[in-house]
């Protein structure tokens, strides 16, 4: 009975911590210094993540962002200036701000952030992004990106768009014509293909 018990709080501990899912040292240590290691075991456990509503990892030289789908309660994350290749946010369904600008990202998944409201993704490598499901979103930014076309015909919500910089952007496919409409302010400084219809398919 004894031995049973130990081995079952053994387990407990164990499905309790997210080293192992946290493969990037540069990651763990950001969240380390940053205070997220509340009882100082050098780890982050599921329930020091889930205290976690805000995360600014900004300039930490972090290539592997795993692990946080552990901070199911974050609500704003900042990993601008990273060396990111590809960011997986589906399991944080509480996002309603993701900083991601200059990295490296070639894939961003926020299909599950239904309730984001800012995105800002500039300078990546993003050759596609689905905000279809982000009906919420009010400020998107995906300047310096190398999208070809961008579909927003859900995004009703929109007050600021920035398209700057991308001169492999060609179509935008909105949910108004003509685009934009008032209260929407637009910017595509730079990105001289950029045209806007509501032909999405």
């Amino acid at each position: 009975m004894i031995i049973v018990l130990i081995v079952s709080v053994l387990s407990q501990c164990k499905k309790d911590t997210l080293p192992s899912t946290i493969p990037d040292k540069n990651f763990l240590n950001a969240l380390i210094a940053r205070g997220v290691d509340i009882n100082s075991d050098g780890t982050i456990s599921t329930g020091e993540a889930a205290e976690v509503t805000f995360l600014n990892v900004n300039s930490c030289s972090i290539s592997d962002l795993k692990g946080i789908e552990g901070f199911i309660n974050m609500n704003s994350l900042y990993c601008n200036y990273n060396k990111l290749t590809s960011l997986d946010v589906s399991n944080n369904t509480a996002l309603t701000e993701l900083y991601c600008y200059t990295n490296q990202l070639t894939s961003l998944d926020v299909s599950k952030n239904t309730v984001l409201t800012v995105l800002l993704c500039d300078g990546n490598k993003l050759t596609s992004l689905d905000v279809s499901n982000n009906t919420d979103i009010a400020y998107l930014s995906c300047d310096n990106t190398q999208l070809t076309s961008l579909n927003l015909s859900n995004n009703t919500s929109l007050e600021e768009l920035n398209l700057m910089s991308m001169p492999s952007l060609y179509k935008v496919c909105v949910w108004t014509m003509p685009f934009p409409p008032a209260g929407v302010t637009v910017a595509t400084i730079d990105s001289p293909n950029v045209y806007f219809t509501m032909e999405c398919n």
